[in-house]
């Protein structure tokens, strides 16, 4: 009496269910715990206070560091930020932004936003780069 149907246990079903609930409530959960500093890091972007936004920012990674918005938010507050500044701290903060955006591209490699922002952030740390290091992230 085979009829080639295979007949799933209720129990491996049940918990199979439920362990899909657990994944997607704790996904669910984890970009729910950083919306709210993106949230707050998009305002404080928006009135161009970009210290404030690079904190905000910042604190959504904390609680959820392989958020896509998060990250490629702050390269781009990051990115902006070292523009204004001089010396070390447009270095520093050049670098943040290209190790926050080739973080991006790991999480989301399909991505063009997590590309772009590799990009833009890889093209404003090599406008005060020496020329052999400008030869390695023309490659990149």
């Amino acid at each position: 009496m085979a009829t080639g149907r295979r007949r799933i246990c209720p129990r491996a079903a049940a918990a199979a269910v439920m362990l899909g609930s657990a994944v997607a409530g704790f996904i669910v959960s984890a970009a729910a715990d950083s919306a709210e500093p993106v949230a707050r890091g998009d305002s404080a972007y928006a009135n161009r206070q970009l210290n404030e936004a690079i904190a905000h920012y910042s604190e959504a990674l904390k609680e959820s560091p392989r958020d896509l918005r998060a990250l490629s938010h702050l390269t781009r507050a990051e990115s902006e930020q070292s523009e204004s500044e001089k010396g070390d701290t447009r270095d520093r903060l050049a670098a943040s932004a290209v190790a926050h955006a080739r973080t991006a591209v790991e999480v989301a490699p399909d991505s063009s936003v997590s590309h772009v922002w590799l990009a833009v952030a890889l093209g404003r740390q090599a406008l005060h780069a020496g020329p052999h290091a400008k030869l390695g992230m023309a490659r990149e």
